[in-house]
């Protein structure tokens, strides 16, 4: 469950216009009305708004299609608008009757999509292409654009491991990856990564540059366009084998300068407080406890014993301390611990809720937008930044999570055939936690050692065994802990030449981007006290502390050269010709260092550590880069039967010189059948009726920058020879000659249909992909798939699906007002 409070300017003062509309109104005296009628049948209009223009006094046309509407000025403007039709406007004057003749919106077919390198009218999509408009992402609180997005768009599966918020989560299009992770063992967090080839998620472009999801703000996005099959993705090539994201940011429309600002601020609970469900009463727990152990079959020596231990520490727990346990209950637990006279350690009669110590029930969050944009004959511009912050889930502990955008776009018109134009994007977030270094994961260890009958502090302050293995004061006293941080630096500068205008345009674009990251961990000496007087380590003693550091960059770089050709063929035929070029170039550094025996825990630095054990400093660089050519034709004949082909020529550094090229083909068919003449019996009623089918091929070259050649690693030995550990090289990997590219074929049929003046919407689709020539990511083909095998190109994997889209768009009256609303459901 999420509370949320949202304050806005724009939603505040037409809050307030509609308190004080009633007595403004009042003082009219005018009354309007009059029928609405559709203007190509003359049938009458049901359920269209009728109101004055700026204000919310209107009213809702009666199933004739009359209307009646109180409280006019002669100086006012009538509106009339209702879905599937387009908004009209008549002047009031002295008129006591106006009535509207409502022509068709056929905007919907008519609208541009954002397809690979261009847009296409919806008419004359025949891939599988959903859209999302940036208006159905307002009035949302989230810390990225990924957990926004989840549920919005059918066959989009974002998949988020847990809630933090720094997490961006997985994205596919149309079922998981080809990769899964298992974990090793029941209580190790540490797991192994499997591969059946190198299927890896969707490909996101922002304004045509590869980025991710969760570094654009929310509010500057204009329209999203999800490519699914191969087909759409086709002149993406390589990169866009398991589908394409493309991301459209908002352009400046104003004639005059404006300044926005949006400020939310929500409070957040967890839908499942599960600890509510835990009996943390230390009685009742020891109680259970015994029970469980007393009737445990499962273990011959187990069954029938009293047990002294909790998990596998002897804490006295007998017949005679839960007797003490229960006296105490009555009491209120008073002296929850006392030293055992005989043996001189603590003992514990604490009834701690350790869920409650760690745990808040709500956390908040808030969010700041400022925009400003302006455009007029030749210069456009705008200014937008975001602010995100998100309290800590913990009640001890440092926990900071916040984000940063902001971005710049701007163009010139040079003359009327030749722009420039720049798009420059920053982003920055930082997240510190708390840290608890231990070989299981934190919750995990929590049921371990998180019994209600122990407490986290002794009498005299110090820590408690369980008050350290629960990590209570590895959070609470922050010198342990997590802390990472990225920056990421994008420009792009683009120049636009339209030779012959709205039929020819030639666009070529650079883009640098600039991606850093920062991660540094500090595990600190862990001590606890078992009697008055008396220090152990635990888990972590000074020579095992330590802290690592870790610091990556990545600089890409892309260019593309793009022509359009969208000859006047005449009113039946429709062309839309486009061709191009790309490159990519990426250099990933790494440097990575750990050093043990941390001797000052509030200021762990790697000159104050005496320790002789340290990770040896990993240092390396990979570089990769990509060129494609591509095409795409797409044919409208009659309004009503679609063709397509496009094609992609790739060659990846990842290959070796005999292999690397790749050539990629798609087709596409469809059919409007409304615009069929037998079908206009119709067209009342059917604005839209297409099939659609297409198959399409797509190679994939996500693999280690490497991976074809025969690499010698090297170690260093665990014995001493000389009084020194010595470097040893091992056997080079075997690398098959078969390494080529991993191709995904996808079969895709779709209907489409819109009704009702497109109220009611569908979209479904049936598809099949095959993956062939797989390259599996490791040494050996994991057991599971049969007996072990040298890596390289091995097997096939086939997915089938359904995708179906209803959405039904309409507006209802609220006391005699118009509101607009939207049905959307996805399988």
């Amino acid at each position: 469950m999420e509370i949320k409070m949202n304050y806005r300017i724009a939603v505040i003062a037409s809050f307030l216009a509609f308190l004080l509309m009633p007595g403004w109104m009042s003082a009219q005296s005018h009354v309007v009305s009059g029928v609405v009628r559709d203007a190509q049948t003359q049938e009458p209009v049901i359920g269209a708004a009728v109101l004055v223009k700026g204000t919310m006094n209107g009213v809702i046309t009666m199933e004739d299609g009359t209307y009646s509407l109180s409280g006019v000025n002669s100086t006012d403007i009538l509106v009339c608008q209702i879905v599937g039709y387009q908004t009209m406007e008549k002047p009031v004057g002295q008129n006591a009757r106006i009535d509207f003749s409502l022509e068709q919106d056929t905007e919907l077919l008519e609208q541009s999509v954002v397809v690979g390198y261009g847009t296409l009218k919806k008419k004359q999509l025949v891939g599988a292409v959903e859209s999302l408009s940036g208006e159905s992402l307002e009035n949302k609180t989230a810390p990225s654009l990924n957990r926004m997005l989840q549920g919005q768009i059918s066959g989009l599966n974002i998949y988020m491991n847990d809630g933090k918020p720094s997490h961006s989560g997985s994205i596919y299009i149309r079922g998981g990856s080809q990769q899964y992770y298992s974990r090793k063992s029941a209580t190790s967090s540490s797991g192994v990564s499997h591969s059946i080839g190198n299927g890896t998620g969707a490909l996101v472009l922002i304004d045509g540059v590869e980025g991710s999801l969760n570094m654009v703000n929310p509010d500057d996005i204009e329209n999203i366009s999800v490519l699914k099959d191969a087909a759409s993705a086709a002149v993406y090539g390589s990169r866009g084998a398991f589908g394409v994201i493309l991301v459209t940011t908002k352009n400046p429309t104003k004639d005059k300068i404006s300044v926005n600002y949006q400020a939310a601020y929500s409070i957040n609970q967890r839908t499942v407080l599960w600890e509510d469900e835990i009996d943390y009463d230390a009685y009742n727990w020891a109680v259970a406890f015994e029970q469980f152990w007393d009737g445990d079959g499962r273990t011959p020596t187990a069954a029938g014993k009293w047990h002294t231990d909790v998990n596998n520490v002897d804490v006295g727990l007998t017949p005679e301390y839960l007797e003490e346990l229960r006296v105490r209950k009555e009491q209120g637990y008073p002296d929850q611990v006392v030293v055992d006279p005989v043996t001189g350690n603590y003992r514990y009669y604490g009834s701690t809720n350790w869920m409650e110590l760690f745990y808040k029930r709500l956390n908040s969050s808030q969010t700041h937008n400022i925009s400003v944009n302006a455009a007029g004959n030749r210069v456009k511009y705008s200014l937008s930044g975001r602010f995100y912050n998100q309290d800590a889930i913990y009640k001890v502990g440092n926990e900071v999570f916040n984000t940063f955008n902001i971005r710049s776009k701007g163009s010139i018109d040079i003359n009327d055939y030749v722009s420039v134009d720049n798009n420059t994007a920053f982003f920055h977030d930082r997240y510190d936690q708390p840290f608890f270094a231990y070989n299981m994961p934190f919750l995990r260890n929590m049921e371990h050692r998180g019994s209600p009958i122990f407490v986290p502090t002794n009498p005299d302050g110090t820590h408690t065994f369980w008050g350290e293995n629960t990590g209570y004061w590895r959070f609470k006293e922050g010198d342990d802990f997590d802390n990472r941080k990225s920056i990421n630096f994008q420009t792009t500068f683009g120049l636009t030449v339209t030779p012959i205008k709205d039929i020819l345009s030639i666009r070529a674009d650079y883009t640098y981007q600039a991606r850093r990251y920062e991660w540094d961990r500090v595990r600190t000496p862990s001590q606890y006290s078992p009697a008055p007087g008396v220090m152990n380590d635990l888990f972590v003693a000074e020579k095992d502390s330590y802290h690592s550091r870790n610091r990556n960059q990545t600089d890409y770089q892309a260019a593309n050269v793009v022509a359009t050709y969208t000859p006047r063929l005449g009113e039946n035929h429709d062309l839309n010709v486009v061709v191009g070029w790309n490159l990519t170039d990426s250099k990933y550094t790494n440097y990575y260092m750990q050093r043990k025996g941390i001797l000052w825990d509030s200021y762990p630095s790697f000159e104050l550590m005496d320790g002789t054990e340290y990770a040896e400093p990993n240092d390396y660089l990979t570089s990769t880069g990509l060129v494609g050519f591509f095409g795409r034709v797409n044919y409208t004949f009659l309004k009503r039967y679609i063709l397509e082909a496009a094609a992609r020529y790739d060659g990846s550094s990842k290959f070796p010189v005999s292999q690397q090229w790749g050539f990629f083909p798609s087709a596409s068919i469809g059919w409007r059948i409304n615009e069929e003449p037998w079908m206009r019996w119709a067209s009342s009623w059917l604005d839209n009726l297409k099939l659609r089918a297409n198959v399409g091929a797509l190679g994939n070259s996500d693999i280690s920058a490497y991976y074809f050649l025969e690499k010698i690693s090297l170690s260093k030995s665990s014995v001493l020879f000389d009084g020194k550990k010595f470097i040893y090289t091992q056997q080079a990997n075997v690398v098959p000659d078969g390494l080529t590219w991993e191709t995904v074929t996808t079969y895709d049929v779709g209907l489409d249909f819109d009704i009702l003046k497109s109220r009611l919407s569908f979209s479904g689709d049936y598809y099949i992909r095959n993956t062939e020539n797989m390259i599996t990511n490791g040494p050996t083909i994991p057991a599971i798939y049969g007996a072990a095998s040298p890596r390289g190109n091995y097997g096939s994997m086939q997915t089938k699906g359904w995708e179906l889209t209803l959405s039904w768009k309409d507006q209802f009256t609220v006391a005699g007002k118009p509101f607009g609303y939207s049905i959307k459901g996805s399988l």
